[in-house]
């Protein structure tokens, strides 16, 4: 079955979304590659541009590990595996037309959200975010179910005593080989020396 990226409002939205809150975060020169991919996207769905083909983009992709690397030196880290992701999910929105391609970019925007609240506690996040999933899960109900918005949020409730219990029951344990983010205890007041 052939898919369009961007006749699907709820689902576009949610992954341009998720995309743009970690594109907030990379260097420019990624976010600018992702938007105009995006464009490009748009414009060929809309005014049958002629697309990437999938050996174009697997180039590509293959340029873009081979940047990262050479700019960061690892792809272990925030900036990093942002800029890969980020990079990596506008080209494959560029590949998008079948429902093997849908369940890959709701993967890649499943996982862009989750590393953002990973490495960004703000909490002005929480609503893109919370778009961004209804978004993608109203877009993996099947179409024949009935009334998919109610469902969706039926199928949030009952599942939010699990999620409340699980989050509650499993402690947080730190382990030796996690990214180092500081002292494990907070500071408070003044001290002599300057640390921007």
């Amino acid at each position: 079955m052939t898919r369009t990226f961007f006749s699907q409002r709820y689902f576009s939205l949610a992954v341009i979304c998720s995309m743009a809150m970690v594109a907030y975060e990379v260097t420019p020169w990624m976010a600018l590659f992702a938007f105009g991919l995006l464009v490009w996207k748009w414009g060929a769905e809309k005014y049958q541009w002629p697309l990437l083909s999938r050996r174009w983009t697997g180039a590509l992709s293959v340029l873009l590990l081979a940047q990262v690397l050479l700019q960061f030196r690892t792809i272990i880290g925030q900036e990093p595996s942002y800029t890969l992701l980020v990079g990596l999910s506008a080209l494959r929105v560029m590949d998008y037309g079948n429902d093997r391609d849908h369940k890959f970019v709701v993967l890649l925007s499943f996982i862009l959200i989750s590393v953002k609240a990973l490495f960004s506690i703000d909490i002005y996040w929480v609503v893109p975010s919370a778009f961004s999933f209804w978004g993608l899960w109203y877009s993996l109900l099947p179409e024949k179910v009935p009334a998919r918005g109610k469902a969706l949020v039926r199928i949030f409730v009952l599942s939010t005593p699990l999620a409340v219990l699980l989050f509650f029951g499993f402690p947080r344990l730190v382990i030796p080989w996690a990214l180092s983010r500081g002292s494990a205890y907070g500071q408070i007041g003044f001290t002599d020396e300057l640390n921007p």
